[in-house]
């Protein structure tokens, strides 16, 4: 049996969070979707330092879809935590956000964003993003995964 892909959202607006997990639901990728809403309980769950290589491994996701406007910790600072830690920093991450600033968008990828995803102000337009964004990412795309356990002494 392999592996089932697993997505972490982390998001703050329950409306966008129940349409990317019904939107995504509805792909033919065997995925799992764990929502958070916000970047500190994300990063005590990924970043966690108390626990063994091991143990913290099996947690990390096969993708991150990553809202930048959260409460607390920003999107962008989260990111930033993430590259610093050697088992988070090559899971991909796309930025799906309300913000299309291109400061902000340059300053995603500076901290290590794989894509940036503008969310639409329409349903219709955010279904097709949304659509595409599952295809290259869930059936086009390599992405590490479970290879990060071959690396385990």
């Amino acid at each position: 049996m392999s592996k089932r892909f697993l997505i972490m959202h982390i998001e703050d607006n329950d409306d966008h969070a129940e349409l990317v997990t019904a939107v995504i639901s509805q792909s033919k990728m065997a995925c799992d979707i764990m929502r958070l809403t916000d970047a500190e309980a994300a990063s005590h769950y990924l970043l966690d330092q108390t626990e063994s290589k091991l143990e913290r491994t099996l947690k990390i996701p096969d993708l991150i879809l990553l809202d930048l406007n959260l409460p607390g910790i920003s999107g962008l600072e989260f990111l930033e935590r993430l590259r610093q830690d050697p088992l988070t920093m090559s899971v991909p991450v796309i930025v799906l956000t309300t913000s299309g600033r291109e400061d902000e968008i340059k300053t995603a990828y500076q901290k290590g964003a794989n894509s940036y995803i503008v969310k639409p102000a329409r349903y219709d337009d955010f279904v097709v993003k949304l659509t595409e964004m599952n295809m290259y990412w869930g059936e086009t795309a390599e992405v590490p995964g479970s290879t990060v356990l071959a690396t385990l002494p």
